[in-house]
């Protein structure tokens, strides 16, 4: 069976431990090229995987044997290389968030259904096997309905403001990068979908143009409720770098999880 040929967009922390180790482990697929608008870290990549790499992803894009993509550069530029994938016929894998609002993902989703192709956001927890078991117990019932989730996700940076997730034209800071991993998981866990939802922002660390800490409260159309809180100025988990943990509380039990570094293999303790 001919190999999917794969094509990354973007060579930052995303795509170095998120992407590539599991596209170089991954049998059904063959690694083509890498760019990025800095030279030395694609070529750096290129090098460590032996493909090609490019400084203009339209090199890249131009290429017959680049069969899908994944986009990881910084979320304001997601819908402008989405689109331009579709545009040569590729699938697209996204980085989250997809987009910085609605018009965007909306456009995203417009090029995917012209050009017939794959759009998928990269919300990596769904094929987690630990959330997974979640998945099952709540579906078979065996400790009732799920009735309330939380998360408390936090990270300890209260100096740093010249990080690109600091600035205003992402869209978005610490929740829209983190806590849009729990929207996507806790509808998939309650099998429903938000009817309501409030949330409170704030920007403690002067300099910073969104938010380092929010707090948002989802009402379910089923009669669930979520809270979701993402921080990057809360308690660091003394065995990670970050502290990410949670509940789901059910008519005739709960469980609680436990999450390891993003970077770490092991799985997180259910």
């Amino acid at each position: 069976m001919k190999k999917i040929g794969i094509g990354i967009i973007g060579c930052g922390g995303a795509a170095r431990i998120g992407h590539l180790p599991w596209y170089a482990r991954n049998p059904s697929v063959k690694l083509i090229a890498v760019a990025d608008t800095n030279e030395k870290r694609a070529k750096e990549v290129a090098e460590k995987y032996g493909v090609d790499y490019y400084t203009d992803p339209e090199k890249l894009l131009q290429r017959d044997d680049v069969d899908a993509v994944s986009v990881c550069t910084p979320v304001a530029l997601h819908m402008e290389h989405t689109i331009r994938a579709f545009e040569h016929g590729k699938h697209v894998l996204v980085e989250k968030p997809m987009a910085r609002d609605v018009h965007e993902c909306n456009e995203m989703i417009k090029a995917s259904e012209k050009a017939s192709r794959i759009l998928m956001v990269g919300f990596m927890k769904r094929f987690n096997p630990a959330f997974q078991y979640i998945k099952e117990l709540l579906d078979a019932g065996e400790i009732g309905r799920p009735h309330y989730m939380d998360v408390h996700w936090s990270l300890h940076d209260l100096k740093g403001y010249e990080y690109f997730r600091y600035k205003a034209e992402t869209g978005g800071g610490v929740f829209q990068d983190h806590g849009s991993h729990y929207i996507d998981l806790f509808r998939w866990w309650f099998s429903d979908e938000p009817s309501e939802v409030s949330a409170e922002f704030n920007i403690m660390v002067p300099g910073r143009e969104v938010e380092d800490h929010g707090v948002v409260l989802i009402r379910f159309r089923k009669g669930g409720i979520a809270t979701i809180e993402a921080t990057r100025i809360g308690p660091l988990e003394p065995t990670y770098t970050y502290w990410e943990r949670g509940q789901v509380y059910t008519t005739r039990g709960a469980v609680t999880f436990r999450v390891p570094d993003w970077t770490s293999y092991e799985l997180p303790e259910v």
